[in-house]
């Protein structure tokens, strides 16, 4: 299954302008929507039920720090386990096309 529009929504625990920088490139893609934002992760199971995201990406909080020491920073992508589609789609793939071309 090819991923697109896909809801996804943002826990941003670093607030650098990298993972800023990050969401921007995302949301500029045609592969995904805004869903939100996030607060804790103890929202993450509440979206999925909700129907308000179908993928949660969680940037930690020294994802700017570890680009710029390492230039490696890890996310994660989080998606609902209720449904089975979506383990299906394409996600790995559509993961590393959001950071080619990324300039950090």
């Amino acid at each position: 299954m090819k991923l697109k529009n896909a809801l996804i929504a943002i826990l941003d625990q670093d607030k650098s302008v990298a993972s800023q920088q990050l969401t921007d490139k995302i949301f500029a893609s045609d592969y995904f929507v805004m869903a939100g934002n996030l607060n804790h992760p103890d929202e993450i199971d509440a979206s999925f039920k909700s129907n308000k995201a179908d993928i949660v990406l969680v940037l930690p909080s020294q994802f700017g720090e570890d680009l710029k020491h390492s230039n490696k920073g890890s996310i994660q992508l989080v998606t609902d386990a209720s449904d089975p589609n979506m383990a299906n789609t394409e996600l790995c793939k559509d993961s590393k096309r959001l950071s080619t071309g990324f300039d950090w």
